[in-house]
């Protein structure tokens, strides 16, 4: 099970952010992590057998949320990570929309900026990630707290997607649910859940979507 972030302060606050840079969670976004956590206490047809988690302080935050009722502690694992934009980190979206004429992360394939991945480097990532995680979980249920390009990502590899197309999967909400399940490493993956976020949309206001 896939579960996104909570709302950061960089989502709030509009700039890019990536490992150095992440701001956490604001308050929406700790409320968000503990709706997603009330939520998955009444699904126990998905309780973890373990739970892993990218090393940006976005996903951590969430993940110390999400799994207190399960008396697991997430590992940390840097190739969970957003995509990298590279030398623009920290830069506003509005900077960037004025320098390059588009919203950040808005185009799939390119780099963001020079030291950033671009479409093929990040899906490799993700993908050679997921394949260690499937061997590791057989016969397990896993959690993993990420991203919403990771989760991108992830959905286009589980549907055997070109590394450098652009998935046809949408984006998904802050501290949303996407399950998929497979009966052994080789098998098919079935698709149960995708950008489950019912049990954020009592909070009122905007839900980010990426």
């Amino acid at each position: 099970m896939l579960v996104r972030h909570g709302e950061s302060v960089s989502n709030q606050e509009q700039w890019i952010s990536s490992q150095s840079t992440c701001g956490g969670l604001t308050n929406r976004g700790r409320a968000e992590a503990q709706a997603a956590r009330d939520r998955l206490v009444q699904l126990p047809e998905l309780a973890p057998d373990a739970v892993v988690v990218s090393t940006m302080r976005r996903a951590i935050e969430t993940a110390a949320i999400v799994v207190e009722p399960t008396g697991l502690q997430a590992e940390q694992r840097s190739e969970l990570i957003e995509r990298i934009p590279g030398e623009v980190e920290g830069m506003l979206a509005d900077d960037f929309v004025g320098r390059f004429g588009y919203r950040p992360f808005s185009i799939w394939e390119p780099a963001l900026s020079a030291g950033g991945e671009d479409a093929s480097t990040f899906q490799t990532r993700v993908s050679t990630a997921l394949d260690r995680l499937t061997v590791e979980s057989v016969g397990r249920t896993t959690w993993v707290v990420c991203h919403g390009w990771v989760i991108r990502a992830a959905a286009h590899h589980f549907v055997g997607g070109e590394p450098s197309a652009e998935p046809a999967f949408t984006g998904v909400a802050n501290a949303s649910l996407c399950v998929w399940t497979s009966p052994e490493p080789g098998a098919t993956w079935m698709l149960e859940r995708y950008n489950d976020h019912a049990h954020v949309t009592g909070l009122g206001g905007a839900t980010s979507f990426l």
